[in-house]
């Protein structure tokens, strides 16, 4: 990109709607058939599978849909570096973190109140002071408790907290090196918890920021090289996407290769955004409706991803009376999908939106003395 001519990349709401989407659909999936994930391998290291119908829901595609999360990480370390570079390499660590604190938190707060007071279930103080402080990520019996999609806020605020680190590295380093030293931290970290803790890996181990960092280091090395004009498929994104995504299956079906399934996932996700940002010919007219739809979603993805799980269940049941079953599975998760997308985005117009405004006004009139 021109560095003198940082603009608005609206691609990137695209790409969010594409990973609310696969988040929400891998939701709509347990939902609906709450036991049909199979994670455990037989002695001859295969995907144990039992049945023609484990084997049919473990490879749909919206099976996968929970690598929507590494792809919010790439493209939330793609977006705050691109911020850091675009101010010349000057770091505001307090501005940095009012901009964050009023665009992440608010909502988030909001949210997290309707679901402790309106779930029908109890919080122990504990617990909602743990969703509070955003370090429920850190407990096994809060990671999941209030709204299991949470426990990626806290990760998210973590690595943000961590990213004056990141900037250090960088410098001392420069980022190539930084990132390389992250991927290796992370097949580490999965090599030891798959040796020593197989059978029974905490949630706050496996989904740790230590592991995970590279994944949003790898949005930040994209950042910088959209930044210097370059790129890290030289030709053909999309055929790098496919592969990657071919790979997936193989990744999930053999123990050996399940150990990079969020590697290649990352890999995916990053030909997935380079394509976007490069590509140079018009989009085909019947893409032209679903780019603007996923892009619409994307906008408001933020608040989508906030709020749909707790009730999503409770949701398909009561739209699910459909005579035919394949109108049911249909119907009702796109049924649902609207009706939380409106919500959303009245949440993206009503709190996200003027939360951000604020904290603008608040660092104009506080944050240079």
């Amino acid at each position: 990109m021109n560095k003198n001519n940082y603009r608005y990349i609206p691609e990137l709401d695209v790409i969010r709607g594409i990973a609310i989407l696969m988040v929400f659909f891998y939701h709509t999936q347990l939902s609906i058939f709450p036991p049909y994930e199979i994670r455990n391998y037989t002695d001859s290291g295969i995907l144990d599978l039992r049945s023609t119908k484990d084997l049919i829901f473990n490879f749909l595609p919206f099976t996968f849909g929970e690598l929507g999360v590494e792809l919010f990480l790439v493209i939330s370390g793609f977006v705050i570096h691109l911020g850091f570079l675009n101010s010349q390499d000057r770091f505001n660590v307090k501005q940095f973190y009012v901009r964050r604190f009023f665009r992440i938190y608010p909502p988030y707060l909001l949210v997290l109140l309707f679901f402790i007071v309106f779930r029908n279930m109890s919080f122990s103080p504990k617990d909602i002071l743990l969703h509070i402080l955003l370090i429920h990520n850190l407990s096994d019996a809060s990671f999941f408790s209030i709204n299991p999609s949470f426990w990626t806020l806290a990760l998210e605020v973590q690595l943000y907290l961590a990213y004056p680190l990141f900037l250090y590295f960088r410098k001392k380093i420069g980022i190539r090196n930084t990132v390389a030293g992250l991927t290796l931290l992370h097949f580490a970290c999965t090599f030891i918890l798959e040796t020593f803790m197989k059978d029974s890996i905490p949630l706050p181990m496996a989904l740790s920021m230590p592991v995970l960092w590279f994944t949003w280091g790898a949005g930040a090395l994209a950042a910088e090289l959209y930044w210097e004009n370059k790129k890290i498929f030289k030709q053909k994104p999309l055929l790098y996407l496919l592969v990657f995504l071919v790979l997936l299956p193989v990744c999930k079906y053999f123990m050996v290769a399940h150990y990079f399934t969020i590697a290649v996932s990352v890999c995916a996700w990053l030909a997935l955004l380079e394509w976007f940002l490069y590509k140079k010919q018009e989009d085909p007219f019947f893409l032209k409706p679903l780019f603007r739809v996923l892009a619409g979603i994307g906008v408001c993805s933020y608040s989508l991803y906030l709020i749909h799980q707790p009730y999503l269940f409770d949701l398909l049941k009561h739209l699910g009376h459909f005579k035919f079953i394949m109108v049911h599975l249909v119907a009702s998760p796109l049924a649902a999908l609207f009706i939380f997308t409106i919500i959303a985005y009245g949440l993206y117009q009503f709190v996200e939106l003027p939360s951000v405004e604020l904290g603008k006004r608040l660092w104009k009139k506080y944050g240079n003395p």
